[in-house]
């Protein structure tokens, strides 16, 4: 996503924990969920995706605290939530609202109606000294 504010410009990058994650939930999307809900393990992940297991572990862990997908030690496994995804649309307050417009199916367009900058006197500053 790319902000113009006058002739500047403001690019957001996402970390490669962020990319990963992403590339993981386009994964599941292809997964048969009716079949077998597990995903792979850390060190497959990795390989598929070219990234170290802190990387996969990382964005495993936020596909979790949002409720995608769970662990289970004596199942030995990540697994889809298959409720979850079944649900167009979730609420986190860490996910950004465009990641979350796009993580339920819709595409994201940003554009600035207005600006204008509004110039404050001292005397009417709270930050103004005495």
């Amino acid at each position: 996503m790319v902000i113009k504010i006058s002739n500047d410009y403001f690019v957001k990058n996402r970390s490669l924990s962020e990319e990963v994650k992403a590339n993981i939930i386009k994964y599941i999307k292809t997964m048969d969920l009716r079949k077998n809900n597990k995903l792979p393990n850390e060190d497959l992940l990795a390989n598929l995706f070219g990234v170290s297991r802190i990387t996969i572990r990382s964005a495993l862990n936020e596909l979790s605290s949002e409720g995608l997908v769970f662990r289970q030690q004596g199942r030995g496994g990540t697994f889809v939530n298959v409720e979850a995804l079944q649900m167009k649309v979730t609420l986190n307050p860490a996910v950004e609202f465009e990641d979350m417009i796009r993580n339920s199916g819709y595409s994201v367009d940003v554009k600035i109606l207005k600006t204008y900058t509004k110039t404050v006197s001292k005397k009417n500053s709270k930050h103004s000294e005495n």
